[in-house]
């Protein structure tokens, strides 16, 4: 027994919910035997042979060719009106359809979605066991693996950043609390006994109201930090080492390969800033800091080292002002950041 997919004629398994060839839904196609006709032109002859009733008894065997040519085009239409009818979510009325499973529409893209994500986090499997086997990132289905691990890298490191930000206020606020009442003096606060309660209330509504824009803006800054980055790299390998071949979503996806250890590393930094473990927090989050940074430059200088040598600039000159490039580009942009912070804090 088996089911035949209505829409590419493919055999199925009889508890197939969806067909392995184009993925239409076969939840309400009946499965056929081995002995049943599944071919066009037998299931055809027998309904126009019982159309037909008592006109046609016994074989006509000099009229069977014009009878399968009269009977296709009836065929194919009947198959094609019950393949629109089992894909048409709404009938003619406009009321759903009671045959049609209204996912059956969606089910292609949420193949293709499975697809593309299982994949991605097995090439992140591979890039995390051998960084440097760049080849496991070809393929179509694999094209926008380094511009997806450079939004994670970008969303964790907002993240790293929101909690040391909760893990600061924790302080402040426990300082508030016992010096309560020269900082709420100081504040502007009452007289009464509870003031360390009242600066420490007036303290969060005054983070609160910031903390949001602060980590848009870093998100931001930060994908605009790792763009700059890969063109860097990419422009370096293009043209000052005159690689002509590479293209930049290629240099993105083998930088992003060899840079996908900093996702684990941002995760225990997120870990240890939320804990907030005291002294020895500050310093196992200032070694992450380090491995992260270390692992974006080993991945940027042996990405733009790559490829075959075109051009009369020497290799080591081209990748010395790429990285005095990168570094001063991100300063600039760390410092812009960091101006608008100050900014922020200090408007009332």
């Amino acid at each position: 027994m088996f089911k035949v997919c209505p829409r590419c004629g493919a055999q199925n398994a009889p508890d197939a919910k969806f067909c392995v060839k184009c993925g239409f839904n076969l939840t309400t196609v009946p499965t056929v035997t081995h002995n049943e006709p599944t071919d066009q032109s037998g299931s055809a002859a027998g309904m126009q042979q019982q159309g037909t009733g008592q006109q046609q008894k016994g074989p006509q065997v000099g009229a069977r060719p014009q009878q399968q040519q009269a009977q296709a085009p009836y065929n194919q239409q009947q198959q094609n009106q019950y393949t629109q009818q089992q894909q048409a979510p709404y009938n003619q009325q406009g009321q759903p359809n009671p045959g049609q499973n209204l996912s059956a529409q969606l089910n292609p893209a949420i193949q293709r979605a499975k697809k593309y994500s299982g994949n991605y986090f097995s090439t992140l499997l591979q890039a995390w066991r051998h960084p440097s086997a760049t080849e496991a990132i070809t393929g179509t289905e694999k094209k926008y693996f380094g511009y997806v691990t450079i939004l994670l890298i970008a969303i964790l490191a907002t993240l790293d950043l929101w909690a040391v930000l909760k893990s600061v206020v924790r302080i402040i606020e426990s300082v508030i609390s016992a010096f309560g009442a020269g900082v709420s003096s100081y504040l502007g606060g009452g007289s009464d006994s509870n003031y360390g309660a009242a600066a420490q209330a007036d303290f969060d509504q005054y983070m609160n109201g910031r903390v949001t824009g602060l980590l848009l803006q870093f998100f931001v800054y930060m994908l605009i930090i790792l763009a700059v980055i890969a063109l860097m790299g990419f422009l370096t390998q293009r043209f000052f080492i005159g690689d002509p071949t590479v293209t930049f979503t290629d240099f993105t996806n083998r930088f992003a390969f060899r840079a996908s250890g900093t996702l684990p590393v941002l995760a225990l930094l997120l870990l240890f800033a939320w804990l907030g473990a005291g002294f020895f927090g500050i310093i196992i989050i200032g070694i992450l800091l380090a491995i992260y940074q270390a692992q974006i430059n080993v991945a940027l200088f042996v990405t733009s080292n790559e490829g075959a040598q075109h051009s009369k600039l020497d290799r080591v000159y081209s990748l010395a002002i790429m990285l005095i490039a990168v570094n001063v580009l991100t300063t600039f942009i760390l410092s812009m950041w960091a101006q608008g912070v100050i900014t922020r804090l200090i408007t009332r």
